[in-house]
This record gives C-alpha cells, sequence and structure tokens, in this order.
C-alpha cells in the first residue's frame, strides 16, 4: 500500500474530507452540563476553508501572524487548518494571560490580528487601547464568557469572518518548512521566548 506524505495540516484533513468526509475527526467532551462538540472531516475543510476566505479578506496571508487566545475548542483546530492554507503564523497564547505580558507577546510575534473566545476578551480588547499592534479582534461565542452586547464595537464577531461562500483555496505544496506556530515559554526566568515551530 503507498503512503503519502504530508506538507502540513491541511493537506492532511484535504485528503480525508475527500476520501471520508463523514468520518468523524474530533471529539469535544463537553461532560454533564454541555454537549459534545464533534466534527467530521467534511465539515472540518468546509469550516476551514470559510474561515480562511474570511481571514483572506482581512488581508492575511504568506507573513501574516495572528495571535490566538482560547482553550480547546473545534475552532481552534479550524484555525490551524486556515492559516496553513494561507501561509499564515499562529501564536497561541493562554487565555488567561493579561497585560505586560500579553503585550510582550504580540509585540515579540509582530501578530496584527487576533482570534479570541470571549473569555479572554477582557484582557484582549485591552489591546485595541493602546500600541500593541493588534489591528482587529475576531471574537468566538461561548457558554464562558459575557454576551456579545458586552463586547466592544470594535470586535468582530468569529461567525462573521467566516466566508462561507466561496471557492476552495488550494493547499500549498511547499511549506513544510515554514513557520506555523510561534509558542512561547513561561517566561519564569525572564521575558518568554518564542519557539518557531514548523509544519
Amino acid at each position: 500500500m503507498a503512503e503519502r506524505s504530508h506538507v502540513n495540516l491541511a493537506s492532511i484533513v484535504h485528503s480525508f474530507a475527500h476520501a471520508e468526509p463523514a468520518r468523524e475527526s474530533l471529539l469535544f467532551e463537553g461532560g454533564p452540563a454541555v454537549p459534545d462538540i464533534a466534527r467530521s472531516y467534511g465539515q472540518l475543510w468546509r469550516n476551514a476553508q470559510a474561515l480562511a476566505r474570511g481571514l483572506c479578506r482581512r488581508g492575511a496571508g504568506p507573513g501574516s501572524v495572528i495571535a490566538v487566545l482560547m482553550a480547546n475548542h473545534a475552532e481552534f483546530v479550524e484555525l490551524m487548518i486556515a492559516a496553513a492554507l494561507l501561509r499564515v503564523v499562529l501564536v497561541p497564547i493562554d487565555p488567561r494571560t493579561r497585560g505586560e505580558k500579553l503585550r510582550f507577546m504580540i509585540a515579540n510575534s509582530r501578530a496584527t490580528g487576533l482570534v479570541a473566545a470571549d473569555d479572554a476578551l477582557p484582557g484582549a480588547e485591552e489591546l485595541l487601547e493602546d500600541d500593541a499592534g493588534i489591528e482587529w479582534i475576531a471574537a468566538l461565542a461561548t457558554d464562558e464568557g459575557p454576551g456579545r452586547a458586552m463586547w466592544s464595537p470594535r470586535v468582530e464577531d468569529y461567525a462573521v469572518l467566516r466566508l462561507v461562500d466561496g471557492d476552495d483555496l488550494p493547499v500549498p505544496a511547499d511549506n513544510g518548512e515554514e513557520a506555523m506556530l510561534i509558542l512561547h515559554t513561561s517566561g519564569t526566568t525572564g521575558d518568554p521566548k518564542g519557539i518557531v515551530m514548523t509544519h
């Protein structure tokens, strides 16, 4: 049986989405109070494509850096796939991070966009008020954060960020050695260090 080598995450999901679109790819167990969230490969691919089109409309592309403030959500995985399609670098940051530490990570990675779960908005919205370099914020509504009525008018709804209609973006075939993530160290002995991870 021939084995296929995949350059990036988008390539893997693309392959399964076209071979077995109904096959379950993700399951987030909600526990007793919250229902489980599942994604098939087909859903994962469609959602990532819609997000990639929306981010492209926002100006995201090769060389762009987007910070992410959210815990374990299916949308985080979709964002990783969309970033792989666009050759965008993601900077996952602990959603509890606030103040100077958050500003340092944003400045250190040169992120200009931010996707945050709404429970992380109190720290994220401060970045719009100072010279942190963040040009836009999109918020994912959850059952853990303030309702949309409490969001800053400058915060875009993640659901609106997605562009459902449009052609699929092609999977890059040659970006395996490019940066995919910048992961910061804890910063216990000084400023956090940004570790660059390739695809």
